[in-house]
């Protein structure tokens, strides 16, 4: 975790020395995997507005009399494409989410509360969650952003774990590009 946290800083530092670089972030594909013994629906649907925008939501819907608390882990990792196949990367962070969402003072919470609005969104308090959790249709343009990773191809997993059974998994592919855009 020192690492992944000194590379970042040294690469916000060289992209504050080089005002040129900039790099295109594009959220090109969204899927995701549930456990159908928590979840009976998950749509992460992705509409296109131009090639460099989309528009994307998120909605879960839990089984009825499924509720979700501690321990409640979430882990995203990152993948970069090589030839034909994604291989892991230096990412890959496991949080309690629980015990995040109840400390106001945590940087992942602070994070999401300062890029979300809380009307948009209906799991960002305490813990438990049951029912229809949501995310409403948010726009996925990440550009003009420092060089923190390679271009190419690239696909984040986020998992969500109840104690050590995955409940879903979503996997959203992203291009990253310095000059223009590549489809892949």
């Amino acid at each position: 975790m020192k690492y992944l946290i000194t590379y970042l800083m040294a690469a916000l530092l060289l992209s504050a020395i080089s005002v040129d670089t900039e790099m295109l972030v594009v959220l090109k594909h969204c899927s995701n995997v549930f456990n159908e013994k928590y979840v009976s629906k998950l749509l992460t649907p992705r509409k296109p507005i131009n090639r460099t925008t989309s528009l994307t939501s998120t909605d879960i819907f839990l089984k009825p009399g499924v509720v979700l608390d501690k321990p409640l882990y979430m882990r995203i990792e990152t993948f970069k494409k090589f030839a034909t196949q994604y291989k892991p990367t230096i990412i890959d962070y496991t949080v309690e989410v629980c015990q995040t969402l109840n400390l106001k003072t945590h940087p992942l919470y602070n994070f999401f509360i300062d890029k979300t609005n809380v009307s948009e969104i209906n799991y960002l308090h305490p813990c438990p969650f049951e029912g229809h959790l949501y995310m409403t249709p948010y726009y996925t343009s990440y550009g003009h952003m420092p060089p923190l990773f390679p271009t190419g191809a690239w696909r984040v997993e986020i998992t969500v774990l109840q104690g050590k059974v995955k409940v879903f998994t979503l996997y959203n592919y992203y291009e990253v590009t310095s000059n223009g855009i590549e489809d892949f």
